[in-house]
């Protein structure tokens, strides 16, 4: 919660740091200068926050959620603490179709709105910082609909449903429109992640847990990352709506994919 309140005054403030570094040393509007302030300002904050968390003492894990196997073999070294294979693959695959599809568009946002609704820096700070309203209060809910409904449920429902307000982001008339769309679209996408991290954490050993989520990193950002490539392409070449399309259809992927192998925690309520 605490991180949350943050991002949404970092968003908010950060699209007010490039106008004031415009006013305060009298730059041109858009100038390079204004934004390299204020990544240097976020850079101080990154630095004081990172020195906090040096002053944090280790303390070790218990050597019970270890596999005290020694094998000199790598892959043993590696995937020897996982048994929940049929789950852990399935697992893999959903999120990095949801990373590789959010590639294409999440990102870019900030471009999207510039160039196709001609948001400033400021404006899209305060879009971007008001988008996170919706997740907030969808973040004190979702735990509640997922009580009454189910965990696997509640995802998935939510993602189908985020794929209307990313298509009205697209074709929306105005900027405050399409404003409404991304910020919904975003509190979908992001309510849900408390529960849908207590739904596989719970279905994973203790052992396993530390290695699968490198694996959701490594799969879900190298994917993110492919996606953003060929978005940016088709930003720049005026076919940002294939950008969308592409990841509406990989929601939609990923969301049945989950619904069907799944199927009896769909049930579960």
């Amino acid at each position: 919660m605490t991180s949350l309140v943050a991002v949404i005054s970092g968003n908010f403030f950060g699209g007010k740091l490039t106008y004031l570094a415009t006013q305060i040393f009298s730059l041109p509007a858009e100038s390079p200068w204004a934004y390299r302030a204020a990544l240097f300002c976020t850079s101080l904050l990154s630095g004081i926050a990172m020195s906090c968390y040096l002053r944090l003492k280790h303390i070790p894990i218990s050597a019970d959620h270890l596999d005290t196997r020694t094998n000199s073999h790598f892959f043993k070294r590696l995937f020897g603490n996982l048994e929940s294979f049929g789950f852990i693959w399935k697992l893999l695959l959903g999120q990095m179709l949801i990373g590789f599809g959010a590639g294409f568009t999440v990102p870019l946002f900030s471009l999207f709105f510039k160039k196709v609704y001609h948001a400033t820096a400021d404006q899209w700070g305060t879009i971007s910082s008001i988008a996170k309203l919706p997740m907030f209060f969808g973040v004190m809910i979702s735990p509640k609909i997922a009580r009454k409904f189910g965990s696997l449920k509640t995802v998935v429902f939510c993602q189908y449903l985020s794929i209307p307000f990313l298509l009205l982001t697209l074709f929306a008339p105005n900027i405050a429109v399409a404003g409404f769309g991304f910020a919904i679209r975003h509190a979908l996408m992001n309510m849900t992640e408390p529960i849908w991290a207590s739904f596989y954490m719970g279905m994973l050993k203790p052992k396993e847990l530390s290695t699968v989520s490198s694996f959701i990193t490594v799969g879900w950002n190298t994917l993110n990352a492919t996606g953003t490539r060929i978005g940016g392409s088709f930003l720049e070449s005026g076919k940002h709506q294939w950008s969308f399309y592409i990841t509406g259809l990989a929601y939609v992927i990923a969301s049945s994919f989950y619904s069907i192998v799944w199927r009896k925690h769909m049930r579960k309520t």
